[in-house]
């Protein structure tokens, strides 16, 4: 139906704009709001193609009204901020962001990793903030490397944390059990994907939890995070770092979508 009704205004690209239309409809967004946007969003292109994507946008609302009439969706009561208002203090924030944040509030310093999904956002936020906050980043050639390189930075009096997924975390069980019998700390993101192997790289899930618990061999202390929200994810990572220098442990941070 989109593309219908874009073809009815004039060209089917405006089909992505009904479909914003009526998606704001469904959340109760006020539709001065997006209309605003798109008026300032396209403003170097000209009028005609300004009021194609306004229409567009009003259709989207309009085909929505009519699908909650039918019942054929439901409508959302969503608050949405006043662009008025003044909303400095609230920051929006994914869970990568706030695992990194919670990192350099933690003191975090070093971090290593072999890129994996869906953990790698930790390692390219702080490498785009590296010189920010004095964080050395390294993208190793294997995770085998990644978490030995983190023991290392932490054996050198560096804060270090490594971020991996379920794949490349079971390539890293000799370096937990060199952590625990070193008494070395080191923080371990661990971002949950489904497996086993491969597995599904663009999902998550919460089964890494006993791969965590006994990961490594011999018996040695270990502490495990799993945090529920992004508050959490900001203030127990920041704690990571924290209780693994002071107990001299591996600290498990568990993320999952």
């Amino acid at each position: 139906p989109f593309t219908k009704v874009a073809k009815e205004i004039g060209n089917p690209i405006f089909a992505n704009m009904v479909a914003v239309g009526l998606i704001a409809a469904i959340f109760r967004i006020n539709r001065q709001i997006p209309l605003e946007y798109t008026r300032k969003h396209f403003f170097a292109k000209g009028e005609k193609i300004i009021l194609g994507n306004i229409t567009a946008i009003k259709r989207g609302y309009e085909l929505a009204s009519d699908l909650i009439k039918k019942e054929s969706v439901a409508q959302l009561s969503i608050p949405v901020p006043d662009p008025k208002q003044n909303i400095k203090e609230e920051i929006i924030l994914n869970g990568a962001e706030a695992v990194s944040l919670g990192a350099i509030s933690g003191g975090c310093n070093f971090i290593s990793a072999y890129p994996m999904s869906p953990s790698t956002g930790v390692l390219t936020f702080l490498s785009q903030h590296a010189k920010e906050f004095n964080i050395i980043t390294e993208q190793a050639e294997d995770e085998i490397s990644a978490i030995n390189m983190a023991l290392g930075a932490w054996y050198a009096g560096a804060r270090g944390m490594v971020t991996t997924s379920g794949g490349g975390f079971a390539l890293m069980q000799e370096g937990v059990s060199l952590a625990g019998m070193l008494e070395s700390p080191i923080v371990i993101h661990l971002a949950q994907r489904p497996g086993p192997a491969t597995g599904l790289p663009t999902r998550t899930e919460q089964g890494d939890l006993e791969l965590a618990l006994y990961s490594g061999h011999g018996d040695f202390p270990r502490m495990i995070y799993a945090p529920g929200g992004i508050q959490d994810l900001f203030y127990l990572t920041q704690r990571a770092f924290n209780l693994a220098d002071k107990y001299q442990i591996p600290v498990f941070i568990l993320t999952d979508e």
